[in-house]
């Protein structure tokens, strides 16, 4: 049997060079990783049994923080902050469905919830985190995927359509030596659906599941399960610089745990170990 290859998510941090990879493995088995924009490392973290709505989701500015909406294998839903590329929650509320949820990081000191209580008393406590936690106003427009996405959208620097009220098409040029790249909605078929394109760029970005440019202005595709970096010179010879084959990817059998256990505290030279009360 033919392996489908897995569909890959791209979250870029806007002030880091690190790229947060959502990858669907089969319907219900995903992935999360995390790359060094620069090095092409690649540091692979949690299994998820059940759904990660991916646009939905985003990574803080410094790449280290991951908001996400998730469905687990027994149709509980929940939102959490995590540690990328780990899901182990930092803050976890649940959800109610799969309407809304997730968010964006506005910026380094805010996370925008989506339609989730930030009040709610059954979380983890948050005063650890290096951000508040807000809720998101009335001007979401959209309880599924479009309105966290277009907000990140905005945040990234792309700018949307002709006209002041269409949001089906995005564009954003990094720098005025690199080209334009475009992505349009073209319909719901088990998701939104996107499809991309580059203005002054031989590269053709036909079959691509998602494009963005990186915190130094590469660009990332992600396409037959393998993913793409071109810079500058790539972009005009539409020659990938780097290429990270995922196609490999594989469910455990067992999923491991989100987070590797902390390493124990350090005991005190000469401290008196406890004795144990007689049987």
């Amino acid at each position: 049997m033919r392996k489908i290859p897995p569909r890959l998510h791209l979250l870029p941090a806007r002030e880091a060079d690190l790229l947060v990879v959502i990858a669907r493995v089969r319907a219900k088995s995903f992935h999360v990783m995390r790359i060094n924009t620069k090095s092409g490392s690649v540091e692979h973290g949690s299994w998820f049994r059940g759904v990660l709505y991916a646009k939905r989701c985003d990574i803080s500015l410094d790449g280290r923080w991951l908001v996400y909406l998730a469905l687990g294998a027994k149709g509980k839903t929940w939102n959490a902050v995590s540690e990328a590329p780990w899901l182990q929650a930092a803050v976890q509320v649940d959800h109610l469905g799969t309407w809304f949820g997730g968010g964006v990081f506005s910026d380094t000191q805010t996370l925008l919830a989506n339609g989730w209580d930030v009040d709610e008393p059954n979380k983890t406590s948050r005063s650890h985190l290096p951000f508040s936690i807000r809720p998101w106003g009335p001007e979401l427009g959209n309880a599924e995927d479009l309105g966290p996405l277009y907000r990140r959208l905005q945040r990234d620097g792309f700018t949307s359509g002709n006209t002041p009220h269409d949001d089906s098409e995005w564009s954003r040029r990094p720098a005025r030596n690199l080209p334009l790249l475009r992505m349009r909605y073209i319909g719901y078929d088990h998701g939104y659906k996107f499809a991309f394109a580059l203005e002054g760029s031989p590269l053709d970005l036909d079959l691509s599941e998602w494009a963005c440019w990186d915190a130094g202005n590469n660009l990332w595709v992600a396409r037959n399960g393998q993913l793409e970096q071109y810079d500058g010179k790539g972009l005009g010879t539409a020659n990938p610089s780097r290429v990270i084959d995922l196609n490999w990817l594989t469910p455990p059998a067992i999923p491991p745990k989100q987070m590797p256990p902390p390493d124990p505290p350090p005991r005190r030279v000469g401290a008196s170990r406890k004795k144990k009360d007689p049987a």
